[in-house]
């Protein structure tokens, strides 16, 4: 696999609105079902199945922006909120902080999940989303970045939105033009806000929050012609998934190095039937009687074949123990307690030495 490192880059954001979960039709592909396994289908179209099309009505123009305007100008930092006709709009809260992280591909290796590493930081506020079908001016990406490097991607202009109902659902389509170096790719981000479980009536207000059952939120990436799912396509969920059911995986090997990796069940990911979408949360480690906790998610990165299989965990160091600058770990075979393999890799990533583990244990969460 190439480095994707698009030239061009459109974001594409949409923010989804259900009345019900039963009334507003079938989950979109590469959305979680909660109610069977958590697991996601994304072999549709996501742009299809949600009545968004990445490549079309890109050319939104600037119309109503008073709604949105109106979260900053009520004072989001002082901690009031704007006012609103819940009858006619929502309130939309993005708290601080929030941002969304590249997750996995079913197939991909470890290697390659690490050259689609990206993030995108959102601009917090509280924001009025009339439910009119008129464009709405935005300023919703606060920055981009893509790849290992972290390279940052400049924007080339304002963003905006396109506001649709379609099948019952309200949709807010956000797009802003982002220039990255190298090879041109053109990269339509498309981040879906999708509550559920509200029940017959329209909620007055909506927090974007990595929670089942609160709010669907991810984002598609189309970084070239299609043909590849996993290399032309890049999937994007909540940073931060504290909150999130999961497994913790705790590993020990003969000289006494540990592992522990929190993997939860993120939103949204590019996977097949019956393949949980999961991500590293927080990894401790313990080598050579040296403790690092890791929190930071461009440092925890998984990777896994269908239904799960063949997991690994590439854990990259702040700093170097010895002249061990990363780990992977690659988990026993599902049910065993023993076996896999903890890998110290350098900074290029070359093994430095391999030792297996004497002792897995599983704890679901």
């Amino acid at each position: 696999m190439k480095t994707l490192l698009p030239k061009l880059l459109v974001l594409l954001i949409t923010w989804v609105a259900l009345p019900a979960c039963s009334e507003g039709g079938s989950e979109p592909d590469g959305a979680v079902d909660a109610g069977e396994d958590a697991g996601v289908d994304a072999g549709g179209d996501p742009g299809q199945d949600a009545g968004a099309d990445p490549g079309t009505d890109t050319g939104v123009d600037a119309g109503n922006d008073a709604g949105w305007d109106a979260g900053w100008d009520a004072g989001w930092d002082a901690g009031t909120l704007p006012d609103h006709d819940p009858q006619s709009s929502f309130l939309l809260i993005i708290p601080p902080g929030s941002a969304l992280c590249t997750v996995f591909c079913e197939g991909r290796t470890w290697q390659e999940e690490h050259q689609m590493q990206g993030r995108i930081d959102l601009v917090p506020g509280a924001y009025v989303l009339p439910r009119t079908e008129a464009p709405l001016d935005g300023d919703l990406i606060e920055s981009v970045t893509f790849g290992p490097d972290h390279i940052p991607a400049q924007t080339t202009g304002p963003g905006s939105f396109e506001v649709m109902y379609y099948y019952g659902a309200w949709q807010y389509i956000y797009r802003q033009d982002f220039l990255l170096q190298a090879e041109s790719y053109h990269l339509d981000v498309t981040i879906w806000f999708e509550p559920s479980y509200w029940g017959p009536n329209w909620p007055a207000q909506v927090t974007l929050e990595g929670e089942f059952g609160a709010s669907w939120t991810w984002a598609m990436a189309d970084l070239g012609p299609g043909a590849s799912w996993c290399e032309d396509k890049q999937t994007f969920s909540f940073h931060d998934l504290t909150s999130m059911p999961g497994v913790d995986y705790q590993g020990t090997t003969a000289s006494g190095d540990q592992v522990l990796a929190e993997v939860r069940f993120a939103q949204a990911c590019q996977v097949a039937g019956n393949t949980n979408c999961e991500e590293i949360n927080r990894a401790e480690l313990s080598l050579d009687g040296v403790q690092r906790v890791l929190t930071n998610p461009d440092a925890l990165i998984y990777s896994a074949g269908h239904h799960n299989f063949g997991q690994k965990y590439l854990l990259l160091l702040d700093a170097p123990i010895g002249e061990t600058a990363a780990v992977l770990i690659e988990a026993p075979n599902m049910g065993e307690t023993q076996g896999g393999a903890l890998i110290k890799l350098t900074y290029s990533l070359t093994p430095l030495g391999s030792e297996p583990f004497v002792d897995w244990q599983t704890t679901w969460r």
